[in-house]
């Protein structure tokens, strides 16, 4: 579902409001996952460890916990995916120190709108398959 904008959805960062454009909800059996979704050009992106929008997923199991505990819900996840407008190919030569694969910005939850038989962004996000191959 499309989220909401500053006062009405669901935002991250109260310094910058960061309300990421999307929430996916994914309901298997018992577990929920409630994934948080960004397309994001990211021509200008400095360094991953600098970057908050693409750092979000790090700091959401903690979330998730502190959630838990109050709710008594212990059965929802949340993470969080940029989905990239800048093509893995310009990007992989200016983000970070230039030697970020696929493989690796997949498990830094940046991903990018391609489906191949080789890699399926909706397949990362969904959890059901890691990005194959180092290129």
């Amino acid at each position: 579902m499309r989220n909401l904008t500053r006062g009405r959805g669901i935002g991250f960062f109260d310094t910058r409001g960061f309300y990421p454009d999307f929430i996916l909800w994914i309901k298997e059996g018992t577990a929920q996952r409630v994934v948080f979704v960004e397309p994001h050009g990211m021509v200008h992106a400095g360094a991953y460890r600098h970057d908050d929008k693409a750092r979000l997923h790090e700091r959401l199991p903690a979330l998730a916990r502190k959630a838990a505990a109050r709710s008594r819900l212990d059965n929802v996840s949340l993470d969080s995916y940029i989905v990239s407008n800048t093509p893995y190919e310009e990007l992989r030569r200016s983000y970070d120190d230039g030697t970020w694969t696929r493989e690796r910005f997949a498990q830094a939850h940046i991903v990018f709108p391609e489906r191949t038989d080789e890699y399926d962004y909706i397949s990362i996000i969904l959890g059901r398959r890691a990005a194959a191959g180092a290129a």
